[in-house]
């Protein structure tokens, strides 16, 4: 693993909670293989190991990572995240192995609809947007064109009560 994925998977591994704790009795079968168990599910988890618990972190990491086949991100104080990558299964290689020539066209086909009805997203998305802002910048023209006539009541308001001060009288 590099450092960047490294980095990545501990983002990730930031906003998740904790799943399992480990307590007094440390790291039991049964805990490896519902580590193992989540690992297969998630990909990535994070286990907290308690006070109580006499053994250190990263021992327990080193020890769950061999037993599982998956790879320690870190260890931080007594919070540890292991990452274990989806394996596809087996039942999958092999119906896929075996799939007709009929069936591989059709997929072709089922292909080419998809690449299809995805330009014709992107396009409806591009004319959305471009309406969008055609519209933010009519209503951001209105706005200035009212904002500059009020503002040019209030300055001839401001010179008539300059004026009335200047001359003592009613303008």
């Amino acid at each position: 693993m590099t450092s960047k994925q490294r980095a990545y998977l501990k983002g990730l591994a930031m906003t998740i909670e904790p799943i399992f704790q480990l307590g007094k009795a440390s790291l039991t079968p049964e805990n490896t293989k519902a580590i193992n168990e989540a690992l297969e599910a998630r990909e990535l988890i994070k286990i907290n190991v308690l006070q109580n618990c006499a053994d250190n972190p990263k021992a327990i990491a080193v020890m769950i990572a061999e037993r599982t086949h998956s790879q320690i991100v870190q260890v931080i104080g007594k919070k540890i995240v292991l990452y274990k990558p989806k394996t596809k299964s087996k039942s999958k290689e092999k119906s896929n192995t075996k799939q007709s020539s009929k069936t591989f066209s059709a997929n072709k086909l089922k292909g080419s609809e998809k690449k299809q009805s995805k330009k014709s997203f992107k396009n409806k998305v591009q004319n959305k947007t471009e309406q969008s802002k055609k519209e933010f910048k009519n209503k951001a023209k209105n706005a200035a064109s009212k904002n500059n006539n009020s503002r040019g009541m209030e300055a001839k308001n401001v010179s008539r009560k300059k004026s009335s001060r200047n001359y003592g009288g009613n303008v």
